[in-house]
Protein backbone atom coordinates (compact mmCIF):
# COMPACT_ATOMS: atom_id res chain seq x y z
CA UNK A 1 0.00 0.00 0.00
CA UNK A 2 3.23 2.31 0.97
CA UNK A 3 4.46 1.83 -2.24
CA UNK A 4 1.51 2.24 -4.14
CA UNK A 5 1.53 5.82 -2.52
CA UNK A 6 4.85 6.08 -3.65
CA UNK A 7 4.37 5.72 -7.22
CA UNK A 8 1.70 7.84 -7.22
CA UNK A 9 3.21 11.34 -5.63
CA UNK A 10 6.92 10.83 -6.26
CA UNK A 11 5.52 12.06 -10.03
CA UNK A 12 3.78 14.72 -8.49
CA UNK A 13 6.99 15.85 -5.98
CA UNK A 14 9.05 15.37 -9.35
CA UNK A 15 7.21 17.81 -11.21
CA UNK A 16 6.75 20.22 -8.37
CA UNK A 17 10.49 20.47 -7.92
CA UNK A 18 11.39 20.75 -11.61
CA UNK A 19 8.65 23.57 -11.69
CA UNK A 20 10.04 25.59 -8.71
CA UNK A 21 13.73 24.84 -10.44
CA UNK A 22 12.53 26.04 -13.76
CA UNK A 23 10.85 29.15 -11.89
CA UNK A 24 13.97 30.12 -10.03
CA UNK A 25 16.52 29.60 -13.72
CA UNK A 26 13.94 31.75 -15.47
CA UNK A 27 13.91 34.46 -12.36
CA UNK A 28 17.69 34.26 -12.86
CA UNK A 29 18.00 34.72 -16.29
CA UNK A 30 15.12 37.93 -16.12
CA UNK A 31 17.96 39.42 -13.31
CA UNK A 32 20.79 38.34 -15.13
CA UNK A 33 19.51 40.17 -18.30
CA UNK A 34 18.42 43.49 -16.12
CA UNK A 35 21.51 43.66 -14.62
CA UNK A 36 23.64 43.43 -18.29
CA UNK A 37 21.01 46.00 -19.31
CA UNK A 38 21.88 48.38 -16.15
CA UNK A 39 25.63 48.06 -16.53
CA UNK A 40 25.54 48.93 -20.63
CA UNK A 41 23.26 51.95 -19.44
CA UNK A 42 25.88 52.87 -16.42
CA UNK A 43 28.42 52.69 -19.52
CA UNK A 44 26.88 54.89 -21.23
CA UNK A 45 25.86 57.24 -18.19
CA UNK A 46 29.97 57.22 -17.72
CA UNK A 47 31.02 58.20 -20.90
CA UNK A 48 28.93 61.13 -21.22
CA UNK A 49 30.00 62.16 -18.33
CA UNK A 50 33.52 61.80 -19.12
CA UNK A 51 32.65 63.79 -22.57
CA UNK A 52 31.09 66.18 -20.79
CA UNK A 53 33.84 66.73 -18.35
CA UNK A 54 36.05 67.21 -21.16
CA UNK A 55 34.42 69.65 -22.59
CA UNK A 56 34.76 73.76 -21.56
CA UNK A 57 31.75 75.40 -19.95
CA UNK A 58 29.65 78.03 -21.19
CA UNK A 59 31.80 80.94 -19.40
CA UNK A 60 34.94 79.17 -20.72
CA UNK A 61 33.50 79.02 -24.42
CA UNK A 62 32.55 82.60 -24.15
CA UNK A 63 35.68 84.06 -22.71
CA UNK A 64 37.15 82.11 -26.04
CA UNK A 65 35.00 83.58 -28.48
CA UNK A 66 36.14 86.98 -27.11
CA UNK A 67 39.35 86.64 -26.99
CA UNK A 68 39.35 85.59 -30.47
CA UNK A 69 37.19 88.49 -31.55
CA UNK A 70 39.77 90.61 -30.00
CA UNK A 71 42.49 88.82 -31.75
CA UNK A 72 41.08 89.37 -35.02
CA UNK A 73 40.58 93.13 -34.13
CA UNK A 74 44.46 92.74 -33.27
CA UNK A 75 44.74 91.45 -36.74
CA UNK A 76 43.16 93.49 -38.96
CA UNK A 77 44.54 96.90 -37.10
CA UNK A 78 47.86 95.48 -37.67
CA UNK A 79 46.83 94.88 -41.56
CA UNK A 80 45.67 98.34 -41.79
CA UNK A 81 49.00 100.09 -40.33
CA UNK A 82 51.28 97.78 -42.92
CA UNK A 83 49.00 99.06 -45.39
CA UNK A 84 49.67 102.49 -44.19
CA UNK A 85 53.45 101.93 -43.67
CA UNK A 86 53.51 100.82 -47.38
CA UNK A 87 51.87 103.65 -48.69
CA UNK A 88 54.26 106.20 -46.49
CA UNK A 89 57.06 104.39 -47.32
CA UNK A 90 56.03 104.82 -51.32
CA UNK A 91 55.33 108.61 -50.21
CA UNK A 92 58.53 109.26 -48.62
CA UNK A 93 60.95 107.56 -52.05
CA UNK A 94 59.06 109.97 -53.88
CA UNK A 95 60.27 112.80 -51.60
CA UNK A 96 63.37 111.59 -51.34
CA UNK A 97 63.84 111.82 -55.17
CA UNK A 98 62.56 115.03 -55.38
CA UNK A 99 64.75 116.22 -53.17
CA UNK A 100 67.90 114.60 -54.97
CA UNK A 101 66.27 116.51 -57.62
CA UNK A 102 66.40 119.63 -56.38
CA UNK A 103 70.03 119.46 -54.99
CA UNK A 104 70.94 118.81 -58.74
CA UNK A 105 69.42 121.92 -60.41
CA UNK A 106 70.67 123.99 -57.55
CA UNK A 107 74.13 122.39 -58.13
CA UNK A 108 73.80 122.92 -61.81
CA UNK A 109 71.90 125.87 -62.03
CA UNK A 110 72.99 128.86 -59.13
CA UNK A 111 70.19 131.03 -60.39
CA UNK A 112 67.55 128.31 -59.42
CA UNK A 113 64.86 129.60 -57.44
CA UNK A 114 63.90 126.21 -56.52
CA UNK A 115 65.50 125.24 -52.89
CA UNK A 116 66.54 122.11 -51.27
CA UNK A 117 65.96 120.91 -47.97
CA UNK A 118 67.65 121.10 -44.99
CA UNK A 119 71.01 118.95 -44.12
CA UNK A 120 70.16 115.88 -42.58
CA UNK A 121 69.11 116.65 -39.10
CA UNK A 122 69.27 113.49 -36.23
CA UNK A 123 67.64 114.09 -33.15
CA UNK A 124 68.26 111.48 -30.37
CA UNK A 125 65.32 110.44 -28.34
CA UNK A 126 66.52 111.55 -25.08
CA UNK A 127 66.79 115.06 -26.43
CA UNK A 128 63.13 115.27 -28.13
CA UNK A 129 61.67 118.09 -26.38
CA UNK A 130 58.53 120.44 -27.12
CA UNK A 131 59.29 122.59 -29.98
CA UNK A 132 55.84 124.53 -30.22
CA UNK A 133 54.64 124.86 -33.55
CA UNK A 134 56.13 127.66 -35.60
CA UNK A 135 58.00 125.46 -38.38
CA UNK A 136 56.93 121.49 -39.65
CA UNK A 137 60.04 120.53 -38.11
CA UNK A 138 59.26 121.88 -34.43
CA UNK A 139 55.54 120.74 -35.15
CA UNK A 140 57.26 116.95 -35.85
CA UNK A 141 59.56 117.06 -33.00
CA UNK A 142 57.04 118.23 -30.15
CA UNK A 143 54.23 115.40 -31.78
CA UNK A 144 57.00 113.18 -31.03
CA UNK A 145 57.68 114.19 -27.73
CA UNK A 146 54.16 113.95 -26.47
CA UNK A 147 53.37 110.58 -27.65
CA UNK A 148 56.13 109.54 -25.81
CA UNK A 149 55.06 111.55 -22.78
CA UNK A 150 51.45 110.38 -23.23
CA UNK A 151 50.47 114.11 -23.30
CA UNK A 152 46.99 113.70 -25.27
CA UNK A 153 46.51 117.80 -24.98
CA UNK A 154 49.72 118.60 -26.89
CA UNK A 155 50.03 115.81 -29.47
CA UNK A 156 46.06 117.09 -30.06
CA UNK A 157 47.64 120.63 -31.04
CA UNK A 158 49.92 118.84 -33.41
CA UNK A 159 47.35 117.62 -35.48
CA UNK A 160 44.81 118.96 -37.58
CA UNK A 161 41.81 119.34 -35.25
CA UNK A 162 39.37 117.85 -37.89
CA UNK A 163 42.07 114.54 -38.15
CA UNK A 164 42.43 114.45 -34.52
CA UNK A 165 38.69 113.71 -33.72
CA UNK A 166 38.91 111.06 -35.90
CA UNK A 167 42.25 109.68 -34.30
CA UNK A 168 41.26 109.74 -30.58
CA UNK A 169 38.53 107.66 -31.11
CA UNK A 170 41.08 104.78 -32.12
CA UNK A 171 44.34 105.53 -29.61
CA UNK A 172 45.76 102.78 -28.09
CA UNK A 173 44.15 102.15 -24.52
CA UNK A 174 45.94 103.02 -21.28
CA UNK A 175 50.09 103.30 -21.92
CA UNK A 176 50.50 101.61 -24.67
CA UNK A 177 51.08 104.84 -27.22
CA UNK A 178 53.50 106.22 -25.13
CA UNK A 179 54.90 102.47 -24.65
CA UNK A 180 55.24 101.71 -28.66
CA UNK A 181 56.79 105.83 -28.76
CA UNK A 182 59.32 104.24 -26.27
CA UNK A 183 60.71 102.03 -29.14
CA UNK A 184 62.03 104.65 -30.54
CA UNK A 185 65.69 105.56 -30.52
CA UNK A 186 65.87 108.79 -32.69
CA UNK A 187 63.93 110.55 -35.17
CA UNK A 188 65.63 112.21 -38.61
CA UNK A 189 64.90 115.03 -40.72
CA UNK A 190 65.98 114.08 -44.76
CA UNK A 191 63.78 115.92 -46.68
CA UNK A 192 61.22 119.12 -47.36
CA UNK A 193 59.35 120.06 -49.90
CA UNK A 194 56.82 122.58 -50.21
CA UNK A 195 53.89 121.31 -52.36
CA UNK A 196 51.35 124.36 -52.08
CA UNK A 197 50.66 127.37 -50.14
CA UNK A 198 51.30 126.51 -46.33
CA UNK A 199 51.73 122.90 -46.86
CA UNK A 200 54.54 121.25 -46.91
CA UNK A 201 56.21 117.47 -46.64
CA UNK A 202 58.76 115.90 -44.72
CA UNK A 203 60.89 113.16 -45.36
CA UNK A 204 61.70 111.48 -41.65
CA UNK A 205 63.19 108.56 -40.60
CA UNK A 206 62.48 106.59 -38.00
CA UNK A 207 64.78 105.11 -36.23
CA UNK A 208 64.27 101.87 -33.36
CA UNK A 209 66.95 99.69 -32.42
CA UNK A 210 68.55 98.46 -36.20
CA UNK A 211 65.51 99.41 -37.39
CA UNK A 212 64.76 102.28 -39.84
CA UNK A 213 61.12 103.33 -40.88
CA UNK A 214 60.54 106.07 -43.47
CA UNK A 215 57.50 107.92 -43.48
CA UNK A 216 56.55 111.07 -45.68
CA UNK A 217 54.68 113.40 -43.58
CA UNK A 218 52.20 116.24 -44.77
CA UNK A 219 51.84 119.60 -42.60
CA UNK A 220 49.72 122.82 -43.15
CA UNK A 221 49.73 125.84 -41.77
CA UNK A 222 46.64 126.92 -39.67
CA UNK A 223 46.52 130.43 -37.57
CA UNK A 224 49.92 129.99 -37.68
CA UNK A 225 50.90 127.41 -36.57
CA UNK A 226 51.93 124.09 -38.37
CA UNK A 227 49.49 121.26 -37.71
CA UNK A 228 49.95 117.45 -39.68
CA UNK A 229 47.59 116.22 -41.60
CA UNK A 230 47.71 112.40 -40.43
CA UNK A 231 45.21 109.74 -40.19
CA UNK A 232 46.91 107.42 -37.58
CA UNK A 233 48.87 108.46 -34.12
CA UNK A 234 51.95 106.50 -35.71
CA UNK A 235 51.82 108.75 -38.85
Amino acid sequence: MMKRILFIFLPVVLLAVLGFQYRQASQLRSENAQLSRDADEANRMKAALAQFQGQPSAQEQADEIARLREANRDLLKLRNEVHQLRQQTGEFEKLRAENQRLHTLVNSNKNQTAQPSPKRVLIKAADLSNQGFLTPEATAQTFYWAARQADLQTLAACILPERWVVIRQHLPKGSQLAEDFMRITAIEFVARRTIGSGIVQLGIEIHKGQWTQKLAVTLKLVGGEWKLDVKSPYL
